[in-house]
C-alpha cells in the first residue's frame, strides 16, 4: 500500500496533476463534447468530422474545408476535460500533447491552441468566433441546451 501511495505522489508530482484530478477522471459521469460555432459549420463545403478535429489537435492540419484557419481551444492541461480529451482521443497524456505542440509552434508549423479556464469561457469564445473548435466536459442534463447553441461534433461518455 505504501508503494502505491508513493507511486501516485511521484506521478502526480512529475506531471503536475493533483490526486483529486486523477481520481475524478474515473469517478465522473460527465460527458465530453467537442463543439464548434454553428455559423462555421454552415459555411463549410463538407461537415467537420471527428477525424478533422483530431488532425487539428494533432497539428497535422490547420485549415478548414473553406480554406480558413481553425482556432483551437483547450482547457488547462491538468483539467479533467483535457485529460479525458488527450487520453481517449489523441491516445496520449496531456504532457505528451503539449510537447508535440511546443515543437510544432517552435518550428513555425502551427499556432498554439488558446487555453481557457472554464467551460463558460470556451462557450463564449466559440459563440463569438466562427472558426473556433473546442471541447467541454458537461453534465448530461446540459446537452440539449448546448446543441441548440453550438454544433456538437462528437460526444463521449
Amino acid at each position: 500500500m505504501k508503494k502505491a501511495v508513493f507511486f501516485l505522489k511521484l506521478i502526480t508530482g512529475i506531471f503536475g496533476l493533483s490526486a483529486a484530478v486523477c481520481q475524478s477522471v474515473h469517478a465522473s459521469n460527465n460527458i465530453l463534447l467537442i463543439i464548434a460555432n454553428k455559423q462555421m459549420t454552415a459555411k463549410l463545403s463538407e461537415p467537420i468530422s471527428l477525424d478533422d478535429v483530431l488532425s487539428f489537435y494533432a497539428m497535422k492540419r490547420k485549415l478548414l474545408s473553406n480554406g480558413e484557419r481553425a482556432t483551437l481551444l483547450t482547457h488547462q492541461l491538468d483539467s479533467e476535460a483535457s485529460i479525458l480529451f488527450c487520453k481517449h482521443l489523441l491516445d496520449s497524456f496531456p504532457y505528451q500533447v503539449k510537447r508535440k505542440w511546443d515543437v510544432a509552434v517552435f518550428s513555425g508549423r502551427a499556432i498554439r491552441p488558446i487555453t481557457l479556464d472554464t467551460n463558460q469561457a470556451i462557450f463564449t469564445y466559440i459563440g463569438e468566433n466562427e472558426n473556433a473548435i473546442g471541447y467541454v466536459l458537461v453534465d448530461s442534463t446540459q446537452i440539449n441546451q448546448i446543441e441548440e447553441n453550438f454544433h456538437v461534433i462528437a460526444t463521449f461518455n
